[in-house]
């Protein structure tokens, strides 16, 4: 009976009890990736399914302060969500409002495949979700209204940007 108890009983319990509320409990949990995409205001709207689906989509890269992300006039071939840290903005020669954790940039080069429009240098050390082109091309094809929001997001970056031009 001591057998029993102390050898069977455990694995019993294990298998049957243990086991599947591991799995119940586990996908329910947060990936902090998903999470933190899930908070940048494009991606807000956004199902839990398919923050999951971009996740997979993503890297992810630590970088140090005063790093050039992207250059303005110069090819932009990634899209950038700053998870934490902040980075400077330039757009021809003049600064615009510094980024913050949950910010995002380098959209409208991937929708357009053309030149960067503004400048972007880490200001303090960083933590990136990353997408390259095919990367963001294949999310956006996957997911119409991904796709929407990206251009929704660029359309007011845009309008936004043009207003400070003509008040500079």
């Amino acid at each position: 009976m001591r057998w029993l108890l102390s050898n069977l009983i455990p694995g019993v319990l294990v298998r049957f009890l243990w086991l599947p509320l591991v799995r119940v409990i586990l996908p329910s949990m947060s990936d902090p990736k998903t999470e933190a995409l899930g908070r940048v205001p494009v991606f807000a709207g956004c199902s839990r399914e398919e923050l999951e689906f971009l996740v997979t989509r993503t890297d992810e890269v630590d970088v140090q302060a005063g790093r050039t992300l992207i250059r303005q006039g110069k090819p932009g071939d990634t899209f950038y969500v700053l998870l934490e840290g902040e980075a400077d903005v330039d757009v021809d020669g003049q600064a615009r409002p510094s980024m913050q954790a949950g910010s995002f940039f380098g959209e409208i080069s991937m929708l357009d495949r053309g030149p960067a429009t503004a400048t972007v240098v880490t200001k303090t050390p960083a933590k990136l979700m990353v997408m390259s082109h095919v990367q963001f091309r294949d999310a956006i094809k996957a997911n119409d209204q991904l796709l929407s929001h990206v251009m929704r997001a660029a359309a007011e970056r845009m309008r936004r940007d043009s207003l400070e031009r003509q008040r500079s």
